[in-house]
């Protein structure tokens, strides 16, 4: 399901609600992208309520849904992502509390590599476009 936010419009904890219990879980993830996230059980299925923007859903997918869905189908080891070494061109304004994660290009120079962070609103795909990894 996705597309859940923050206000009074939001019927996806109620729609998760009426799936079977236990229902909605109530915490949601503290994460930026800042994200409305629901991670809940209905019945016996886990239920995903991920947000309309495509970075904040594509990193959630990437978080939670693609290991949900890898240990319901079996496999004995959690897929993790392909990872490198990198040195950020800048420093990335965080706050405490809270993972962030950071669209970046990664670049070559000199022989080092370098991340350049693609700052953006998560409601843009261009941050995911312009993008081939994630700090």
């Amino acid at each position: 399901m996705g597309g859940s936010s923050v206000s009074a419009r939001d019927l996806t904890a109620e729609v998760i609600g009426g799936l079977g219990e236990p229902g909605d879980s109530g915490p949601r993830v503290s994460i930026r992208p800042r994200t409305p996230t629901i991670l809940a059980v209905a019945g016996d299925k886990p239920v995903f309520g991920l947000s309309g923007n495509s970075e904040s859903a594509t990193i959630v997918f990437d978080l939670f849904v693609r290991i949900a869905i890898a240990w319901l189908s079996g496999c004995e080891a959690s897929p993790s992502p392909a990872t490198t070494r990198a040195t950020l061109s800048r420093d990335v304004p965080s706050a405490p509390g809270r993972e962030e994660y950071v669209p970046v290009r990664l670049q070559e120079r000199d022989g080092r590599r370098e991340a350049h962070p693609v700052f953006g609103k998560s409601t843009l795909i261009y941050t995911l476009v312009h993008a081939g990894g994630m700090v």
